[in-house]
């Protein structure tokens, strides 16, 4: 495996007891624990070696956030929008809030884009978006917080082009919001963008859920605050693809985390299919509570040796590679700071091959192994799934 360096004084060593888990951080340590490390607490000698483009998650990310909007401001309640201007608004806002947030990817590595969810806090941030909402139409209730740049090469390979992604999401909300009247959805009773944390093993575990729909609103008026929540509530979270290898378990940790806070009795969990306008639900697992308290308990462990292990260590750079972490290549390599310079990515390359073919296609799979220079020297072949 080619070389990698971190700095000594990464998050690990920082921040003492402050060890947060989010379903991201679950996911990513009990698939891949050495991609959990890189992508939550290294900081990279060299950063022009890593880099995370976030092309395949901005579309799912801004039909989100623009529903976040559209349900937490009850613009549907507005009696004067048309349904043709509420899709309309859906338009104009999905091309506002993507040329905010593109950039080349150059641009990426200057030093006031790197922390890419809190550059719109930065005073060149705002006025960034001040630029946006004046010349793009970016409707000022919108908080782009949160969200990461995207590499406008990217999107242009993709799509053909910038114009072709914008009118290709744009096409997207009106079988969504016909799926929402087909469910017979109250969207009163529905919050988005909830946070919640709430502490387990001395850990602080916390997340944004998508939407919670309390079935069982009994306060008057809209379903605003977590504290009011019911028996039965629904958790749904928004994919811009639902396939076989999205986990449910997200849905259980989110479902788990408020029947920990809140102490109430969770009712089904759902992913929304954006691309398709489906919704898909199960049963909540009664028994994820028990085992969620053991995953916690095992990451904690690991965080400490870690901790210690770099505390320890005489230089200031240090080797990746010498903190002994499991690699294990996924489809979520594709999200992984290392993958151009992972050796297991490369010895396991006919699995991830495989694995991104099956969700991704060929064209895009090729693409992303040739960006990534994963072996390109063997080609890439055709694996059946």
């Amino acid at each position: 495996m080619t070389d990698i360096f971190i700095e000594k004084n990464s998050m690990l060593v920082e921040k003492r007891d402050n060890l947060k888990i989010s379903w991201s951080k679950l996911r990513q340590y009990f698939e891949c624990p050495a991609s959990w490390f890189c992508i939550n607490y290294a900081t990279f000698v060299n950063v022009r070696e890593v880099q995370i483009d976030q092309t395949k998650a901005i579309p799912g990310t801004i039909v989100q956030k623009l529903f976040e909007t559209f349900i937490n401001q009850r613009l549907y309640y507005d009696q004067y929008l048309t349904y043709d201007q509420i899709l309309e608004w859906f338009r104009v806002n999905t091309s506002a809030l993507y040329l905010l947030t593109a950039k080349d990817i150059d641009d990426q590595f200057d030093p006031k884009y790197l922390n890419a969810r809190n550059y719109f806090k930065s005073e060149m941030g705002r006025m960034d978006l001040i630029a946006a909402q004046n010349s793009y139409g970016l409707d000022r209730r919108i908080d782009p917080s949160q969200i990461a740049f995207v590499n406008r090469s990217s999107i242009e390979d993709d799509y053909g082009s910038e114009k072709k992604f914008v009118e290709f999401l744009g096409d997207l909300y009106e079988p969504i919001l016909e799926m929402f009247l087909g469910r017979d959805l109250i969207l009163n009773y529905i919050l988005s963008e909830m946070y919640i944390e709430h502490s387990l093993n001395q850990v602080k575990m916390n997340g944004f859920i998508d939407f919670v729909y309390n079935v069982n609103h009994r306060m008057e008026g809209f379903f605003n605050t977590p504290t009011f929540i019911e028996d039965g509530f629904v958790v749904l979270d928004g994919k811009y693809k639902v396939n076989k290898y999205t986990k449910k378990e997200q849905l259980m940790y989110y479902a788990s985390l408020l029947q920990l806070k809140y102490n109430r009795i969770p009712g089904e969990v759902g992913f929304i299919d954006w691309n398709k306008a489906e919704l898909s639900m199960y049963k909540f697992d009664t028994t994820y509570v028990s085992k969620l308290k053991d995953k916690i308990l095992g990451i904690k462990l690991k965080y400490n040796e870690l901790k210690t292990k770099l505390s320890r260590c005489p230089k200031q750079h240090i080797s990746l590679e010498s903190l002994e972490l499991n690699y294990n290549p996924s489809t979520n390599c594709i999200f992984c700071p290392i993958v151009s310079i992972c050796g297991e990515a490369l010895k396991r390359k006919g699995d991830l091959v495989r694995y991104m073919q099956a969700i991704e296609g060929k064209r895009v799979t090729d693409k992303f192994m040739r960006d990534n220079n994963i072996d390109m020297s063997l080609g890439i072949q055709d694996v059946s799934f």
